[in-house]
């Protein structure tokens, strides 16, 4: 049963996530006025559900509807009928950490200095004490139609109940700033003595999605993001500045191309394009690839287009620090390889051809690189 269920939540969250306007498609003035619409947050949990007004806010009416229908049987579920795991060994740790390994290396230096012994864990279990019921009952009583918003805190709060049950951590580390349940989670971490800890692991743009968190301690890249995400309401005094490892790439490798261009969701239209900015940097006499994102390109029509005329870097095989350490110059339209490449001194380019409408809106998204005189422009590459 929990095994169907959470395959069909899985399927229904990757439905809803298709459907919401993406950060292109939503007017950043649209935003800006809508967030300046709502009320500063007198406490953690309203300021969860302002981030959460904010998201419901960017999706539509209709999926809106059916993610109420939907959470109404499900958070029934999850309250009174979905059983107790039992847990059977405990160990502690001083942080964990809830993310893949992979992510693990964008935790800096100075939380490892504070935390020596973090455990990184991908899956949790789940339970719900007495207490966590009270809370939730909280919410209930605040805002009893927020099917959604409830359904959501109580499935975290019974992944984090797990958590602390089992390793008893003086601080659970995420990287959450876009979970509306993140400044509720904080909360809930306080109630048990738990510091509730973001580490940042992503560019960021002014996506109203990103607004009004707390944790205790947010880490992020640069002063610039602090800006940036006081401007998207979030709490002010949370923000540590420290570069992750995984932006300062080290190593030796054989430098295999001259370009390479890093995708993201791109469209046909935006990835026939692509290959003609390749294509002519090959008639130059550069060696090129084009290297899929691994979550969010389409293989299907990369390799219709791209297939036997460029090569297609395989992101299963090939690491992103070895990617990035053996070509000359990173393209991409934005990412967080441009910001990889620019912390480890290699030439990074922002394409502002195959998807000028794109380009334009990234200076009103405030991108960090499009004003950065370490970075250059594809229109000037190939205009040589």
């Amino acid at each position: 049963m929990d095994m169907e269920l959470k395959k069909y939540l899985y399927k229904a969250a990757s439905m809803i996530a298709a459907s919401q306007d993406s950060l292109f498609k939503v007017p950043v003035k649209k935003q800006k006025e809508f967030i300046e619409s709502l009320k500063e947050p007198k406490d953690l949990i309203e300021r969860s559900y302002n981030q959460y007004k904010c998201q419901r806010w960017l999706k539509s009416w209709r999926v809106n509807i059916v993610t109420d229908i939907g959470s109404i049987l499900l958070l029934f579920y999850y309250y009174y009928l979905k059983k107790e795991e039992k847990i059977l060994n405990t160990e502690h740790f001083n942080g964990i950490y809830l993310g893949m390994d992979v992510t693990s290396k964008f935790i800096p230096k100075e939380l490892r200095d504070i935390y020596a012994n973090i455990k990184n864990i991908s899956r949790t279990g789940e339970c719900l004490s007495k207490n966590d019921k009270k809370i939730i009952k909280e919410l209930l009583r605040r805002y009893p139609l927020s099917f959604e918003f409830i359904l959501k805190c109580l499935i975290k709060v019974r992944m984090y109940s797990w958590i602390i049950n089992v390793y008893s951590p003086d601080a659970i580390i995420v990287s959450g700033e876009y979970s509306y349940t993140s400044s509720f989670l904080t909360y809930y971490c306080r109630k048990n003595n738990i510091k509730h800890i973001n580490i940042m692991h992503g560019e960021k743009l002014f996506y109203i999605r990103d607004s009004f968190f707390k944790f205790d301690k947010c880490y992020v890249w640069a002063p610039y993001y602090i800006n940036l995400f006081k401007r998207l309401k979030a709490e002010p005094n949370q923000f540590v500045v420290a570069v992750p490892p995984a932006l300062i790439l080290k190593g030796t490798y054989n430098k295999k191309y001259d370009y390479t261009y890093y995708l993201g969701e791109e469209t046909e239209e935006n990835l026939v394009k692509i290959l003609q900015i390749l294509m002519k940097l090959k008639t130059m006499g550069y060696k090129v690839a084009v290297r899929p994102h691994p979550i969010y390109s389409k293989m299907i029509l990369i390799d219709k287009i791209f297939n036997q005329k460029i090569e297609i870097e395989n992101p299963k095989e090939t690491q992103i620090k070895e990617s990035v350490l053996q070509t000359q110059n990173v393209i991409s339209l934005y990412s967080t390889v441009i910001n990889q490449a620019v912390n480890s001194e290699i030439n990074a380019i922002i394409d502002d051809v195959s998807d000028m409408g794109r380009y334009k809106l990234l200076y009103e998204l405030e991108y960090r690189f499009v004003v950065d005189s370490r970075v250059s422009l594809v229109s000037k590459l190939i205009a040589q």
